[in-house]
């Protein structure tokens, strides 16, 4: 990793609240950093997705959903194809550091990808309680057994 081209791809698949706001403001910050080279992968639902998108960043933005159905959707038929998108991107910009700013319910399909060429996946824990639906069994697995996270 050369410390004087630093690639980090900054990843938030919030659509909104606090990891969109963070997101946003280490965007605007790391595009300042003349030694970070920045990417983004953003969920175009993002409420801040036009104030924190930047057409001259390499960029893997993604549908994320807006509900329930959307979701299942997006599991069932577009998740196979993100994934194959993560993999193009990743093999192309080959970040160093991924920065993921929320956990999201396709980050285990999609981070292992970075993981697999060699990246550092950091995950940014902001509250101190679960969000609601993070007490499933889905979610309650994958915090309790580090070995399971794609982050570990």
């Amino acid at each position: 990793m050369d410390p004087e081209n630093f690639k980090l791809l900054l990843w938030c698949w919030g659509r909104r609240g606090a990891s969109v706001r963070i997101a946003h403001e280490f965007a605007s910050a790391w595009k300042k950093n003349p030694s970070v080279r920045l990417m983004l992968s953003l969920s175009h639902q993002s409420e801040l997705f036009a104030k924190t998108a930047d057409p001259t960043l390499p960029s893997f933005h993604v549908d994320t959903f807006t509900g329930a159905m959307s979701a299942l959707y997006a599991a069932v038929r577009r998740l196979p194809s993100m994934r194959r998108e993560a993999e193009r991107f990743a093999w192309h910009c080959r970040p160093d550091v991924v920065v993921v700013v929320m956990r999201h319910v396709f980050g285990p399909a999609i981070l292992p990808v970075f993981r697999a060429l060699g990246a550092r996946v950091l995950l940014i824990v902001h509250d101190a309680t679960p969000h609601p639906g993070e007490s499933y069994p889905f979610w309650r697995h994958h915090l309790r057994c580090p070995e399971s996270l794609p982050f570990a």
